[in-house]
């Protein structure tokens, strides 16, 4: 089988041969079976990320607010 390199396709066909690839892809993303939302989209992975317990907090610990932190109203 002979190799053919990109810099010896012409336009044509390189438009054929981007149009049978994307087609190609196409297909294959139908043809999957239905994934769960994190699967399909990594953003949504974060979402998947379980809680993480410190246990107790300590006697005295106080969280600041935004408006505490910077000083300000949040304006």
């Amino acid at each position: 089988m002979e190799t053919m390199r990109v810099a010896d396709l012409t336009v044509a066909d390189l438009r054929a041969l981007i149009r049978a690839t994307v087609r190609e892809v196409l297909q294959e993303e139908r043809a999957a079976p239905e994934t769960e939302p994190a699967e399909r989209n990594p953003q949504f992975s974060i979402l998947e990320i379980p809680p993480l317990s410190v246990g107790a907090w300590p006697e005295g610990l106080k969280l600041l607010s935004r408006e505490e932190y910077y000083d300000d109203d949040a304006r």
